[in-house]
């Protein structure tokens, strides 16, 4: 992991740069409630009022199709104060920040031995365990992305809470009680991925705590009442997530909560007991996620059927197992990925090791020569190639990867012309290959000490052909081929082919829906109000989505103010059609 510390800033860190130590001309186009930083607002990314979305929008942050009343607001104030030291000591030493993030995992690592030790005795079992768990692609992004940070503490206060937990109920120590709940709730307020650590809580009282079933009740009250206290908070405070395609409040919105999890358990699980990582789901068209997650459930039935020999005769196992189970499904709020699987993949790879160290021992004339223990040769040689050989290859190489992607989103969101060009004029993006990263033009001037656009316009998502009608000197009829927000797979009039259901321009595709849901359609006659422009939808998509949006603007169009920008192959300056005429803009070449 230690070329983590040549990765710089990345993505959202650029933003949390900006609003900790922000340039002299940012304060020009960012209020005080539009920094992300401090332990209140630093993980308040949409907080659901008008005020705030119309700014996001007119500055260009957000593309205008936005939800109106979307909200992506977390709550991680413990998180967010490593933040705050990282900032105040070295505002431009990133190799220092990174530095805290791998002591924060090097202390967890350190802290899965206890964990597993206090579950599987001193045993080299426990000691594989603590190696599969290292070599855990779960971990990777966590570590090296410092704007993920709160992912580790996570599973640190997770493992904590469970270790005083066990001191309580298994060594009849009741002073750890209250250790354990404090450990618990400082998890919860530093990320919500805490959570699923109550998967783990009640297992333990399900499989090793050896109290009579009152008493065992009575120990998980405790951190239940944590969890309703803390989400109270957490709602009157404002924070939690809705209309958004990727992120699912399940108090909010429980039966899209359920209906999601069915399709994101299995593949979570997949994830954690094996392979292959949970990011293949944003590759996936929405019916293509529906085979997988078939396919997942398949899978993760014949693993478990292989390893039953030994979850249903060792209680440790069992509890890994449930715990396992358990904490995955209120993780399934989240877009799914490897990020947030910590605290899952501690019980999963306690149960492999556990389970390979049963094995090994297994005296059961012909159990290695059976189905199953084929089966489990097959699989436990899978697993150990990915941790013990993918796996690294991938952490040694991943901040290369990231860097590069970093590069290639630069230049998706620079226009490439002259500072003369963009200051202080209306940029207008006719197709975008990725809108949602268009705002980081904005943020990546901000840090170069770069003049700002006056505004940032997106005219239509570029992964689809346009067809643009000028009605007249100030209005143009904009009419992607597939309507706004297309769902990934084959669109109109393409071939129904395998290639389009798997492939990476369904990673963009999903990824736009972070602003958009089907359970919020829009509707014909719909105004947005920008500064220099009203944009109305004309037309809409069987399933809610704008089929097509006239932008009205308050002076001509080639009005020396507004600058226009078409992508393919790199932004090329753009030419309006003449009034009365209409032009097709073609598809340019992804990221």
């Amino acid at each position: 992991m230690l070329p983590s510390l040549g990765g710089g800033w990345f993505m959202d860190d650029l933003t949390h740069r900006i609003a900790y130590n922000p340039p002299p001309h940012a304060s020009e186009l960012m209020v005080d409630g539009d920094r992300l930083c401090g332990p209140m607002r630093m993980y308040s990314f949409i907080d659901g009022t008008p005020e705030r979305y119309h700014r996001l929008v007119d500055s260009g942050f957000l593309p205008w199709w936005t939800y109106e009343k979307m909200r992506a607001a977390f709550w991680r104030p413990l998180a967010a104060l490593t933040f705050q030291l990282d900032y105040s000591l070295w505002p431009d030493r990133s190799e220092r920040m990174h530095l805290q993030s791998l002591t924060w995992f090097l202390g967890l690592i350190l802290l899965s031995g206890v964990f597993y030790r206090r579950v599987m005795g001193k045993s080299w079992g426990a000691g594989l365990a603590v190696w599969l768990y290292s070599l855990n692609g779960v971990l990777i992004m966590p570590t090296i992305f410092l704007a993920n940070r709160h992912a580790l503490f996570a599973p640190i206060f997770a493992i904590l809470a469970l270790a005083a937990h066990d001191r309580w109920r298994r060594d009849r120590q009741k002073r750890w009680a209250g250790f354990a709940g404090i450990a618990f709730l400082m998890g919860l307020l530093s990320s919500e991925a805490t959570v699923a650590a109550f998967g783990f809580l009640l297992a333990y009282a399900i499989c090793i705590d050896p109290g009579p079933t009152k008493e065992k009740v009575k120990s998980i009250l405790p951190y239940f009442v944590i969890i309703v206290v803390w989400r109270i908070v957490y709602n009157v405070l404002g924070y939690g997530s809705t209309g958004s395609g990727l992120y699912i409040d399940p108090v909010r919105e429980p039966l899209r909560f359920i209906q999601a999890a069915w399709l994101r358990v299995p593949t979570l699980l997949l994830t954690v007991l094996a392979w292959p990582p949970a990011e293949l789901f944003m590759l996936l068209s929405p019916i293509a996620l529906i085979w997988y997650a078939i396919l997942a459930t398949v899978a993760v039935i014949v693993i478990l059927w292989l390893l039953s020999p030994f979850w249903t005769t060792d209680r440790s196992a069992r509890f890994f197992l449930l715990g396992t189970v358990l904490s995955v499904i209120p993780l399934c709020a989240a877009l799914p990925g490897e990020r947030n699987l910590a605290i899952p993949s501690l019980g999963a790879m306690g149960l492999i090791a556990l389970s390979m160290t049963r094995m090994f021992d297994a005296t059961a004339p012909g159990f290695r020569k059976s189905i199953r223990g084929k089966g489990l040769r097959i699989l436990f040689g899978v697993i150990l190639f990915v941790h013990l050989v993918m796996t690294p290859i991938i952490m040694w190489t991943q901040t290369g990867f990231i860097k590069q992607f970093q590069t290639r989103l630069n230049r998706v969101t620079d226009p490439g012309a002259g500072d003369a060009i963009i200051a202080n004029r209306n940029i207008i993006l006719v197709n975008p290959p990725c809108s949602l990263t268009s705002g980081y033009m904005v943020v990546n001037r901000l840090l170069s000490n770069q003049p700002l656009p006056a505004h940032l316009r997106i005219l239509a998502p570029g992964l689809d052909v346009i067809r643009m009608e000028r009605k007249d000197e100030k209005t143009l009829v904009v009419h992607p081929r597939n309507g706004y927000l297309p769902p990934a797979g084959p669109g109109k009039g393409e071939e129904n082919r395998l290639s389009k259901h798997i492939n990476f321009t369904n990673i963009i595709r999903n990824f736009e829906r972070l602003v958009w849901d089907e359970h919020n359609p829009t509707c014909v006659g719909e105004i947005r109000q920008l500064t220099g422009v009203n944009i109305e939808i004309t037309q809409i998509t069987e399933d809610g989505r704008p089929a097509e949006a006239v932008f009205r603007f308050d002076r001509p169009l080639e009005d020396d103010s507004l600058v226009w920008f078409v992508w393919k192959e790199g932004y090329q300056l753009f030419k309006p059609p003449a009034i009365g005429q209409t032009v097709i803009v073609e598809t340019g070449d992804t990221l």
